[in-house]
């Protein structure tokens, strides 16, 4: 069973808000990437790990899967375009990161 990942949802908008005001406050667009990359990997792995274990997945495995798909997502995506990022963008990345991990 594939865990939900609506609450990131709702954390991504403090993201997208963390980054807004940090660049108000004339930050470079470089630190604010870094602090919205920070924001959004500690909160989407909790997130992620959480859910998958609630959902009955060992915590081994949901470490692997939920640390996979992270990995994916920074290699595609800055820290603020993860602000605007959909279920459908994560998908594809937790089917494929759940595939591996299963067959290890």
């Amino acid at each position: 069973m594939m865990p939900s990942h609506r609450p990131v949802t709702w954390r991504l908008a403090t993201i997208a808000a963390l980054g807004l005001a940090l660049s108000a406050c004339g930050g470079p667009a470089s630190e604010t990437d870094r602090a919205a990359d920070d924001a959004f990997d500690t909160e989407f792995l909790s997130s992620c790990k959480t859910t998958s274990e609630q959902q009955g997945v060992p915590a081994a495995i949901a470490d692997r899967i939920c640390t996979c798909v992270s990995d994916r997502i920074g290699e595609e995506y800055s820290g603020m375009e993860k602000a605007n990022l959909s279920e459908e963008d994560v998908l594809p990345m937790m089917s494929e990161c759940m595939n591996e991990a299963v067959s290890k």
